[in-house]
């Protein structure tokens, strides 16, 4: 059984790392600025770590779990992320 310490940095990772690709995918990409776009990234991304975490590990032989879970949270992490960034944007660069 994973220590708490690894639990945590597991989850904090997976937040640091979905809630900024939702602020920082519309920035980049500025084609990608729908909602509904910005649940498909996340969505997408989601669906690839996991199926790779689950593929290395059934090669490799190390034991990982595989959650819907972890794609749900990733996605309104995404989210998150992507409502950050319009409010950053009404906030600070419309005023301007």
């Amino acid at each position: 059984m994973p220590s708490p310490d690894h639990l945590f940095r597991q989850v904090f990772g997976n937040i640091i790392l979905f809630v900024s690709m939702g602020f920082l995918t519309p920035l980049l990409f500025r084609e990608i600025s729908a909602f509904h776009e910005i649940v498909l990234v996340g969505f997408i991304s989601s669906f690839t770590v996991e199926f790779l975490q689950f593929f290395i590990s059934f090669i490799i032989g190390i034991y990982r779990i595989t959650d819907i879970d972890d794609i749900i949270s990733n996605i309104i992490e995404s989210v998150i992320g992507f409502v950050l960034f319009h409010l950053y944007h009404d906030l600070c660069i419309k005023r301007y």
